[in-house]
Parts: C-alpha cells; sequence; structure tokens
C-alpha cells in the first residue's frame, strides 16, 4: 500500500516490513551511496552528514530518503536548478560571512539570509519573477520548465534526507547550500503525486 510523504517520514521499518521487496532497493542504494557511485555534491545537495568516520557515512534511512528525492529528480517530478554563488558556505551561524553572499545573488533571486541557531530552516530564498527548472523527461531528456515566484527554505551546511523531504512535502520546494559548494541547488515538486508512489 501506497503510504503520505509524511507517514513515510515516521515508518521506514513498518514499510520494508509490509515491502520486503524494497529492503534489497535500499541496500542497494547504500552501497552505491558508500561507494561513490553518486558524485559527491549530488549527494551533498539532497543530504549531507557530519561525517567523524567512515562508519558514519550513510546508513539505511539516508539511503531511503536519497532515493525518494533522487527517484523524483529522475521521473521529471521533482525539478532543479542550480546559482552559482562563487563561495562556499561557512557554519550556517556565521552570519557575517554568509549573509554578505545571500544578499548578492543574481535577480531575480533575493535572501534575507541566515538566522543561525537550530531548529526550522536555516533561512529563506525567494524570487520574484519566474525562473527556469530542468525537468527530466520520461525519455531522459532535460527540459526547460519555468517555476513561478514563491519563497522557499534554505538549509546551509549538513541537513538529513528526513529534513530535505519534509521540506519537499510541506512547502514543495528547497534551497540547498551545501558545505563545499560553490552551488546553491533549488528543488520544486511539480508533481506532488510523487509521495504517493509505491516505495
Amino acid at each position: 500500500m501506497a503510504q503520505s510523504g509524511s507517514e513515510q517520514l515516521l515508518n521506514l521499518e513498518d514499510f520494508l516490513v509490509e515491502n520486503p521487496k524494497w529492503a534489497s532497493v535500499l541496500y542497494d542504494y547504500l552501497g552505491k551511496m558508500r561507494t561513490g557511485h553518486f558524485e559527491g555534491w549530488y549527494l551533498a545537495s539532497i543530504l549531507q552528514k557530519h561525517v567523524r568516520s567512515r562508519d558514519d557515512l550513510y546508513d539505511l534511512y539516508d539511503a531511503y530518503y536519497f532515493a525518494l528525492v533522487h527517484t523524483g529528480l529522475c521521473r521529471g517530478r521533482i525539478l532543479s536548478a542550480q546559482v552559482v554563488v562563487g563561495q562556499v558556505p561557512s557554519m550556517d551561524r556565521d552570519l557575517a560571512r554568509n549573509n554578505p553572499v545571500l544578499s548578492s545573488l543574481p535577480f531575480p533571486l533575493s535572501s534575507s539570509g541566515v538566522r543561525g541557531g537550530t531548529g526550522g530552516n536555516d533561512g529563506s530564498l525567494e524570487w520574484r519573477e519566474c525562473v527556469k527548472f530542468g525537468q527530466v523527461t520520461h525519455n531522459g531528456i532535460e527540459v526547460v520548465k519555468y517555476v513561478n515566484p514563491m519563497t522557499v527554505p534554505l538549509e546551509v551546511g549538513y541537513t538529513d534526507g528526513s529534513t530535505t523531504v519534509k521540506h519537499l512535502i510541506e512547502s514543495r520546494a528547497l534551497a540547498r547550500w551545501p558545505y563545499d559548494s560553490k552551488q546553491i541547488h533549488i528543488f520544486y515538486v511539480d508533481d506532488e503525486s510523487l509521495w504517493r508512489l509505491p516505495y
């Protein structure tokens, strides 16, 4: 039985008991995530962990949330755009270094900056005119699609996959500025039936 996005955030074990064939799919994702099959920048755009050792790198929950977003991108249900900012972020609470970068985003993008602290999102990003996003079609070709003006949550640096999926469910979009990245990655859910797929 398909689950809603909110249920998917909470019940991985129950889901795998009810859908055991997906355990092998997630372990396949996990193996690929741990062995470099996916490029580091791409993984970090979706989730980025504070890693103390190789054993901490990724777990089955990470594979689950990464698979949700990756599948959405590959099926064209999630659109993506990249904004070159030219600098990597400092810690999300380092307002003096991050906010000047965010205050000089190219038009029509803007940000009120990061707030620092913990809990919730780190800030927000908005655009006041339609913005071009890339969408993968059913035959694997990327096409341009325009997204209307909106304000979206911004997550800077480390974030887990459940936070990414939560924002995509609740706000339909997310801007990600991972550590070591000179780009902000923006995701937009174009087809909310994504969360009803039987993963």
